[in-house]
């Protein structure tokens, strides 16, 4: 693993102020929170989810083996606005921030001559929570409630959009939240999706929880499941009004998740942060640019890979050692990608745990490994008190990971730890200040906190 070299980094952006505009094209970063790759068409859904995406992604680059860097959503969105893993940036949770001398891409992109906006839809990804907004000239999280639909968040963005002058370079980055429960769709919708099945009970976080009938919340998995997919459809929606304002002959679009959710597989049947299981960290990721033969690539790919192929290219030299790698040749040549491993976070919690009889160290996160040397293995690391505790799953025979094979396939289970140990050399946790009982009451409305 490569480690960041800090001190170029402010330097850097006061250094390359003063080389003016690089290539014209715009950057478009659309995130959709908490959706799932197999919950979308582009990625083998029969269920009518994603539409406008599976458009675009008929016209772009389409990876099928994208992870996020953490089932979390600050974190995830630090790795993709920075090129680096978590304990690279230091964030491991929500409401932590990185350190000041750590530059975003919108620091990059505005040192360049980039005007640079983002319409975020939730207070997680807030000024007063992340550091996401770091760079942004404008930076729009302004609604009276935790979150708000795509609707409100579309509608600001093309605000911009069109307010912005003539051929200006920008980034625009947009943060969708529909799918994250509760799940937000019209009961139109929802009734659209429903399936007549035989309820299956769940308990339910309370975040997540929906009136029904006499005052009554849900406990149907499969309910949960259809309004999931509801959610889907509406946000894609939204994503297609914005993307017909967007200049596609001047832009590179990239629209991606930060992390998917568990939706029956669990112990924890509705919920993401605590497993690392591909459910939660497999993303569905498209790039689009004008001229861009469009392929499906099945090489690994990371979310910590999406700066250093955007400073690539648009030709902004960087000094700074980057966790992520550039995939420029693979978008233009089909070339496999040059990434060997992809590694991803979730934060130990002990309810999501209970079918395991593990003693674990909380304050160290699961962790776990995928490499393209090892094709369709997974190892996942838990830290145990007595010292680490390694599953092993075949993803081509068991896609759920439901049966751990560490121990009969002991060599590609030691083979994978090796490399993970190699990853996690230098780990260490960085401290953050406690947050104010305003910011943790906000972060537990939205199911963030204990």
């Amino acid at each position: 693993m490569s480690s960041f070299n800090l001190s170029s980094g402010f330097l850097l952006l006061l250094v390359i102020a003063s080389c003016g505009p690089p290539s014209q094209l715009n950057v478009v970063i659309i995130t959709l929170d908490t959706t799932r790759a197999d919950r979308l068409g582009a990625y083998g859904y029969p269920r009518n989810t994603s539409p406008n995406f599976d458009a675009l992604a008929n016209n772009s680059i389409v990876f099928d083996r994208a992870y996020s860097q953490s089932a979390t959503t600050s974190p995830s969105h630090l790795s993709m606005m920075t090129g680096l893993r978590p304990q690279s940036h230091g964030v491991f949770n929500n409401g932590q921030r990185i350190r000041t001398e750590i530059p975003t891409l919108a620091q990059r992109l505005s040192a360049r001559g980039y005007r640079t906006a983002a319409f975020v839809s939730a207070a997680v990804l807030s000024e007063r929570l992340s550091d996401v907004s770091r760079g942004f000239e404008t930076f729009d999280a302004n609604f009276p409630a935790l979150r708000r639909g795509a609707y409100s968040t579309t509608q600001a963005a093309l605000a911009w959009l069109e307010n912005l002058e003539p051929g200006s370079p920008h980034l625009l980055f947009v943060h969708y939240y529909d799918a994250h429960g509760p799940f937000r769709a019209t009961e139109e919708r929802i009734a659209a999706f429903r399936r007549s099945t035989q309820p299956i009970p769940v308990d339910v976080p309370p975040y997540q929880q929906r009136e029904a009938g006499e005052g009554r919340f849900h406990d149907d998995i499969e309910y949960y499941s259809d309004v999931y997919d509801a959610a889907i459809q509406q946000q894609d929606e939204f994503v297609a009004r914005l993307l017909r304002s967007i200049d596609r002959n001047r832009s590179i679009i990239i629209v991606l998740a930060d992390h998917g959710e568990s939706l029956g597989e669990r112990i924890e049947k509705l919920d993401h942060g605590h497993y690392v299981y591909d459910e939660a960290t497999r993303i569905p990721l498209l790039f689009y640019a004008p001229r861009l033969t469009p392929r499906r690539v099945t090489s690994l790919v990371e979310t910590s890979d999406l700066v250093p192929t955007l400073l690539d290219w648009l030709g902004i030299p960087t000094d700074d050692e980057l966790d992520g790698v550039s995939l420029v040749k693979t978008l233009k040549t089909g070339a496999p990608s040059p990434r060997t491993n992809a590694l991803s976070f979730a934060l130990v919690d002990p309810a999501a745990l209970t079918d395991r009889n593990y003693d674990l160290e909380r304050e160290f996160p699961i962790a776990s490994l995928v490499t393209s040397a090892h094709k369709h293995w997974k190892l996942i690391r838990y830290p145990g008190r007595q010292g680490p505790i390694d599953e092993l799953f075949d993803l081509k025979n068991d896609p759920l990971e439901m049966t751990d094979v560490a121990e009969s396939h002991p060599g590609v289970r030691n083979e994978i730890a090796a490399q993970l140990d190699l990853e996690l050399i230098d780990f260490k946790l960085y401290e953050h200040p406690p947050l104010s009982e305003e910011l943790t009451n906000q972060l537990e409305a939205l199911g963030y906190a204990e």
